[in-house]
């Protein structure tokens, strides 16, 4: 006690000295704004699955956890303050009192709780995010699994529609997953807890809540929006199948069409901000919910700001003049910034980076849609053979393998990402378990030779003997996937020795986010695409499903078919490193020796997340590489390390890798603009912040430590000129020199 004493005491008396005061003028204190490559695709929880729309609706939307800021193995409660792990497939929430709406119309209810998840699992949009929760709470991935019976044959099957007897089932069991209890788990319609009753022990299950499909929506508002009106227990569950896009192929609302007109996106949320408006194709604007249930500022902030706007400018140049102004009428506090770019703002005076952050997220990967859609209407051409529209050209394995080998990876990382990034060689990305380099797996490699043998034996030689085209998309503004692109095109064009008379094109084309691209995703209309994917929770499942399930978001739009490679099923597979094994016979049905199928790799991948024996999973895993390195059905390129950039009086910022578009801006409750030092917000580094620092000095972790006072810079994340606020959990002398070098520090609005 008398060490940390002393040690204040030689802080604050080095304090005492310093008389120099300088001013920072920080335009638009009290706004945030900033400026990004793309806008949001919809303003719905059961319907966005891309960042830019996650974005917004974790502002506004609250959930029932969510992470403590960048640590992912600890939750905070929000809508829910208690819970309970009562087994391995029951989890209890109690719901806070008092969770205000926006609207002022009242609390938030358990029974609304109820209703926003089970509305996600009845809405179940086609490439949205609703498999996160069929998968644990069902055992299956979409509304589909209901339908077991083809009326048309009167027989066991599928018919693509549910009948009275399938809809009743499925609406039973999505009901019966979240249910309204009291403490004991009691099915009580005035119970406050909420509870959820998984058909699967499901590891990542609480992430899953955390984040914005879990978002918790007003049952009474979401009906008079027009929205599904909960289960007619009286007609035997029958009507949600109405409100069900997987089904019907529409729903009858949409928050993006309130009012049904196209375009007036609505939302009412009980979060930290509320919204204001989304101009498509230009800003959306949230203000600040005064009643905020957890009170402003944030635990750890100083200060908050009570209008965040978001510019969508996908021009490069422009976002560059916004950022580095200082003009209240045309500025940006934090944008994106493509690596190619960096050295035209690193170093600019007020400008704070910081580099080499560890991300979760496979960006970009080349995808093969085996099958286009035949109303593709974005492209100069589809692809085509001899002349002749060829809707399922990338079918061929070896067509595919030719691709993969025609891109330069190694050039491509340094030029796209100046070198920081590394090439996968499977979905199961570093950062997760059973990854591919923890179990030994080889990337693609760039070999044109290899790419001419492939080539010469695609589609039985017709590729080595007519003319073909291949268009090649990629997402406007993103830099990165569009240099591969044209990478890619370069090499195939340039680089392969095509008999004489052969004319190869490979087209590219560069389609808007949210308007264009990922409805023409969802659509199957994209053939050779470029698109990244950022980790939903931090589990292996949670890339392998996307990229190689049937159904998954992106293998699901590809119209995969397993089967074309030499690998075969395996009757059973053990742990590469142990002695666990697995008997897939048993567990799935496999029939050793024969060729792959879908059902095989679908069921391995499902079987991969509901085992919870280690060795078992790794054994599964390393499987299901091996199968993705055999079939070709998607090239990963890049797993990049990430940088952010933002104006030297941002404060609060940190990064959390599953943060929606985290490494740019996320979570504006957390963030305040202002002076460095400033601890109590008063924009003043002064006597003030001394005494608050002096209150937590040296308390270590949770208890009594509060960040906002945690000021010293921590550069392990590489970025030696970036501030960044409580990351080694300590109030020390460190922090107090901090204070000693920018006392006198005000900030000023314009």
């Amino acid at each position: 006690m008398h060490k940390k004493l002393l040690t204040l005491g030689i802080a604050l008396f080095l304090i005492s000295f310093q008389t120099l005061a300088f001013a920072i003028t920080v335009p638009n204190m009290d706004q945030f704004i900033v400026a990004v490559i793309g806008e949001p695709e919809s303003v719905d929880p059961a319907k966005s699955y891309d960042t830019a729309s996650a974005n917004l609706i974790m502002n506004v939307y609250d959930t029932l956890i969510k992470f403590e800021r960048e640590d992912l193995l600890t939750y905070v409660g929000h809508v829910s303050d208690t819970w309970t792990i009562v087994d391995s497939t029951t989890y209890r929430f109690h719901i806070r009192s008092g969770v205000k709406w926006h609207d002022g119309s009242g609390d938030v209810t358990p029974r609304d709780v109820e209703y926003s998840i089970e509305r996600g699992m009845v809405v179940d949009y086609v490439g949205g995010p609703n498999w996160m929760l069929y998968e644990p709470l069902l055992g299956g991935w979409n509304a589909k699994g209901f339908d077991t019976y083809n009326d048309t044959a009167g027989a066991p099957g599928s018919d693509g529609m549910l009948n009275s007897t399938e809809a009743s089932i499925g609406g039973h069991l999505i009901d019966d997953a979240v249910v309204v209890v009291d403490g004991a788990g009691t099915p009580d319609v005035n119970g406050e807890y909420v509870q959820f009753n998984l058909a699967i022990p499901y590891a990542p299950f609480m992430q899953i809540l955390a984040q914005a499909w879990a978002s918790i929506q007003d049952e009474g508002w979401s009906t008079a929006q027009g929205a599904w009106p909960g289960f007619d227990v009286t007609n035997g569950y029958l009507r949600w199948t109405d409100y069900c896009q997987r089904i019907n192929g529409s729903v009858l609302v949409s928050f993006d069409a309130g009012g049904g007109t196209p375009g007036n996106h609505v939302m009412m949320g009980s979060g930290p901000y509320k919204f204001f408006i989304w101009e498509v194709g230009n800003y959306w604007e949230i203000t600040k919910f005064d009643d905020y249930v957890l009170g402003w500022p944030a635990k750890g902030a100083a200060k908050s700001v009570s209008t965040v706007t978001k510019k969508y400018v996908a021009n490069w140049p422009t976002r560059k003049v916004l950022f580095l102004s200082n003009n209240p009428n045309q500025q940006a506090d934090m944008v994106n910034v493509p690596r190619a770019n960096i050295g035209e703002i690193a170093g600019e005076p007020g400008v704070r980076g910081v580099k080499d952050i560890p991300s979760l997220v496979l960006s970009p990967a080349m995808h093969f849609n085996y099958d286009i859609a035949s109303t593709s209407t974005y492209f100069a051409t589809k692809p085509t053979l001899d002349g002749s529209a060829k809707l399922d050209m990338l079918s061929d394995v070896h067509l595919r393998k030719a691709l993969a080998h025609s891109l330069d990876y190694a050039t491509y990382i340094v030029d796209a990402y100046l070198g920081e990034a590394d090439q996968p060689a499977t979905p199961a990305i570093k950062g997760l378990t059973y990854s591919w380099s923890d179990l030994g797996k080889t990337p693609v490699a760039y070999d044109l030779a290899a790419a001419e043998t492939e080539f010469q034996a695609a589609w039985g030689g017709d590729l080595w003997s007519k003319s073909w085209t291949l268009p090649v998309t990629y997402n406007e503004g993103n830099v990165q996937r569009e240099t591969a692109a044209l990478m890619l095109e370069y090499a195939i064009e340039n680089l392969i020795p095509w008999p004489g008379g052969i004319t190869v094109d490979i087209q590219t084309f560069g389609l808007p986010w949210g308007s264009t691209y990922i409805p023409a995703l969802i659509a199957g209309e994209l053939p050779n695409f470029f698109i990244g994917w950022l980790a939903d929770y931090a589990d292996p499942h949670n890339f392998i499903f996307p990229y190689m399930h049937t159904q998954g978001d992106f293998a699901g739009f590809q119209a995969i078919q397993y089967g074309q490679s030499a690998h075969t099923q395996k009757g059973t597979i053990t742990d590469p490193f142990g002695t666990d094994t697995v008997d897939l016979v048993a567990d799935i049905g496999a029939v050793n020796g024969i060729l792959l199928n879908n059902t095989y790799v679908d069921s391995l991948i499902f079987l991969g997340i509901a085992k919870t024996v280690e060795g078992e999973r790794r054994a599964i895993y390393n499987e299901l590489q091996d199968i993705f390195l055999a079939e070709f059905p998607t090239i990963p390129v890049a797993q990049p390390t990430t940088r952010h950039w933002e104006r030297d009086w941002v404060q609060g910022w940190y990064f959390n890798p599953l943060t929606p578009n985290g490494a740019t801006d996320g979570y504006f409750y957390h963030f305040w603009k202002g002076a460095t030092s400033d601890i109590t917000g008063d924009d003043d580094t002064s006597i003030l912040d001394a005494g608050k620092m002096s209150t937590h000095f040296d308390i270590v972790g949770p208890s009594g430590y509060d960040r906002v006072a945690d000021i010293y810079p921590v550069t392990e994340l590489g970025g030696v000129d970036y501030k960044i606020r409580g990351t080694d959990g300590h109030i020390d002398i460190f922090d107090a020199a901090q204070l000693n070098t920018d006392w006198g520090e005000t900030a000023v609005g314009a």
